[in-house]
């Protein structure tokens, strides 16, 4: 077991989702104000990153209300998809960020046989514990999900640039 490798998926995935986090803010930012006021910016990064992921979702229904886009149901349906995917890799980064960590060897040796993450969810009526071995190979997955989602919300928010109104200069009002 190459603990480096595991560690190093992990921090690639983790730095990898910093880019879904500001393309989210980037998209939501461009809707709410198209002048790019940074106070604005900053109140979006505050945001955890499942609440920015439903205000972007519902900043792009708005405007395409508002720019009266017609026939966009494909876009929609494209958003939608996308951002189920995006829902997952939240999921994921949460799952992988706030775990207890585990390392399995025997008892004789310091040779690791195993990374364990574990996490216990507890409600008011059930106790379960989410956990799994970690190996690099394992993580490709998420790093392939991750790229797929950071992937199509570059096709939303080219669409949705393409779409923008025009301005007029120094108003943020539609021309």
């Amino acid at each position: 077991m190459d603990e480096e490798a595991v560690y190093g998926q992990i921090g690639r995935f983790l730095l990898s989702f910093q880019s879904l986090e500001s393309t989210l803010t980037d998209m939501s930012h461009l809707m709410l104000d198209p002048e790019r006021d940074v106070r604005i910016r900053w109140v979006l990064e505050q945001l955890p990153t499942r609440r920015l992921l439903d205000v972007t979702g519902a900043l792009i229904v708005q405007a395409l209300g508002d720019w009266k886009i017609p026939d966009t149901h494909e876009f929609l349906d494209r958003v939608k998809k996308t951002w189920k995917g995006c829902d997952a890799v939240i999921q994921r980064r949460n799952a992988l960020v706030h775990s207890d960590y585990d390392y399995l060897g025997p008892c004789s040796s310091d040779d690791l046989v195993a990374i364990v993450r574990t996490k216990l969810c507890v409600t008011r009526k059930t106790t379960e514990v989410d956990g799994e071995s970690l190996t690099a190979g394992g993580l490709e997955e998420d790093l392939h999900d991750l790229a797929e989602c950071l992937m199509q919300l570059g096709f939303i928010r080219t669409q949705l640039i393409h779409w923008l109104p025009p301005r007029l200069p120094g108003t943020g009002r539609a021309s």
